[in-house]
């Protein structure tokens, strides 16, 4: 991977669907035309098998990655025991997985010198579990990541904190998790104050079997400013949970999916009107029916913008085969009524499928996900957009040509380009995709 700079010198250096629940988009608006995707980049050490990538752009606009490798620096890790069924074989846990970062000024084209952010031998999940990263007001760069308990049990983990000092190398990292091996999927936002927030799905407390879901607040300088503190009992343990925030900071959403004694796995929202501080009661985004006793692995996404909308992209299997595949939803009140749910596309096997999603200020959407090829077991990334005011989605593009399995894709959009980057699996190995697609008309 080319050198381009420094992390340290590059720090330096809506849609509206017009109303309410059960309003459902206009059919006669012609669809807007799909993106142009430039040509796949494989950022990362393809010798380390790079996988699990994640992007932010930063205030200064520098495109971010962060990713997990095989550590060749240590020995093998402990074995592992994921107690989870996945459609598709996970990264290598023959050996220690490292968090790494960098930074391209290029869209893609070159990056600067990996940097390691975690400071021990740890075994960094992946999958929907990835390392995240977060900047502050004023560029502080902040991330998190998951690592399995002393035993290699992913469903036992901890929760690790860091952020880039002044010298450009990253601090020692903490646990954020006050109560070890108890903590997993953790989500990392910085409020537009500053203030960094984090969350996580918990297990301190065994039985009964929802999950809790603890939270944390940091300065920014990464202190600690409170105990961690429950703000929801209900949540499945194994799917993703997301944060996002309205009003300047003062609204803060938390998205997740529920786990009730019925076992039907909605996708729920819970809302703070007081910065995160105390939540209110979860709003079902779609009542979608899907029960399932195990574990889908596959959570919600979701984003606000300008106009304080705040939009969700999510995976079920429905009531029936016929109702599996990927969904999109917003609320344009504040989070108290979502829009009858919009197919966004239909599985095309019997897996679970993940999505992801990001939004543009204005309120332009913009959707990735996994789906099966039709008529094989092979999975490609997958995508449509809208743009801000329409009601009707771009055709469907496959983006991904992966020679084995293309999975969990990511996204992240600046004022002029959108990056869309995913996983491949092949056997053993594994190796990052991106491509990079123009928004701003000519």
């Amino acid at each position: 991977m080319p050198v381009r700079k420094s992390i340290a010198a590059v720090l330096l250096g809506a849609l509206i669907l017009a109303g309410c629940a059960g309003t459902g988009p206009a059919k006669s608006q012609p669809p807007p035309a799909g993106l142009t995707f430039g040509p796949e980049l494989r950022p990362g050490r393809p010798e380390a098998s790079p996988a699990w990538p994640f992007m932010r752009i930063a205030p200064d606009g520098r495109l971010y990655l962060v990713w997990t490798e095989k550590d060749q620096t240590h020995g093998a890790a402990p074995s592992t025991t994921d107690n989870t069924a996945h459609n598709h074989n996970h990264a290598s846990d023959s050996n220690l997985r490292a968090a790494y970062i960098s930074a391209s000024m290029d869209d893609g084209q070159t990056w600067s010198a990996p940097l390691r952010i975690n400071d021990q031998p740890e075994n960094v999940q992946g999958d929907e579990n990835e390392a995240k990263i977060a900047f502050g007001k004023d560029g502080q760069l902040y991330t998190a990541w998951a690592i399995p308990d002393p035993t290699g049990n992913k469903m036992k983990a901890t929760i690790r904190f860091s952020m880039l000092d002044q010298s450009g190398q990253f601090k020692p990292a903490q646990s954020l998790n006050e109560v070890p091996n108890a903590a997993r999927f953790v989500a990392l936002q910085t409020a537009p104050d500053g203030t960094v927030l984090a969350a996580w799905i918990d297990r301190r407390v065994d039985s009964p079997a929802p999950r809790q879901i603890y939270m944390t607040r940091l300065s920014p300088t990464g202190e600690v400013l409170t105990q961690n503190y429950q703000v929801a009992d209900d949540s499945c343990e194994c799917c993703r949970i997301m944060l996002a925030f309205a009003d300047n900071g003062k609204t803060v959403y938390l998205s997740y999916r529920q786990k009730p004694a019925n076992n039907i796995r909605n996708i729920v929202v819970r809302k703070s009107t007081d910065g995160g501080a105390t939540f209110g009661a979860p709003v079902v985004v779609s009542d979608d029916g899907w029960e399932i006793a195990g574990c889908p692995h596959s959570g919600a996404v979701m984003a606000t913008d300008a106009r304080g909308h705040l939009h969700v992209i999510w995976f079920t299997m429905g009531r029936k085969p016929a109702e599996a595949g990927i969904y999109y939803s917003v609320s344009t009140d504040g989070g108290a009524t979502f829009s009858q749910r919009q197919l966004v596309e239909a599985a095309n096997g019997t897996g679970v499928l993940r999505p992801y999603l990001a939004v543009s200020e204005q309120g332009d959407v913009y959707m990735a996900w996994t789906n099966y090829v039709k008529g094989t077991e092979q999975t490609q990334i997958f995508f449509r957009h809208m743009p801000a005011g329409a009601t009707a989605m771009s055709p469907v593009q496959q983006v991904s040509q992966a020679e084995g399995n293309g999975v969990w894709p990511n996204l992240a959009v600046s004022k002029e380009k959108l990056y869309l980057s995913w996983t491949v699996q092949k056997e053993d190995a594994t190796w990052v995709g991106l491509r990079v697609a123009p928004i701003t008309k000519p």
